[in-house]
């Protein structure tokens, strides 16, 4: 019975770092017409970034490392533009969400794609 053990332990081990991924670490500043929107989208992206595989720091918008500027616009309560530009004011990502839920799940919506979008072009 100890030899099972013992065995089964061993695998579990072996499955855990082997298959964890390192988190891209990201400097993003995000910006909004509304502080509102601006606190929900950074909650948000905090929230997605785990699964993306990202690790986010929030900056200022003036701070010389930052990765990307997000631009964050709800349209009518109902709709979301967000855009992620990168260091250079090239558009990097953007991700537009509508639909007929709250617009915190619209902005919830918004920051899980975009947390991929940024994932998939990060290296």
């Amino acid at each position: 019975m100890k030899t099972v053990i013992l065995v089964v332990a061993l695998c579990v081990a072996s499955f855990g770092p082997a298959t964890a991924q390192t988190a891209k670490p990201l400097r993003i500043a995000v910006s909004s017409s509304s502080v509102q929107l601006k606190t929900w989208f950074i909650e948000d992206l905090k929230t997605a970034q785990p699964e993306a595989g990202l690790s986010i720091e929030f900056v200022d918008r003036t701070d010389a490392r930052r990765d990307y500027l997000v631009l964050v616009h709800q349209i009518g309560g109902m709709a979301n533009v967000v855009i992620a530009l990168d260091r250079s004011g090239e558009v990097a990502a953007s991700v537009v969400h509508s639909g007929w839920i709250s617009g915190k799940g619209v902005m919830e919506a918004s920051a899980v794609e975009l947390a991929k979008k940024l994932a998939s072009i990060t290296k």
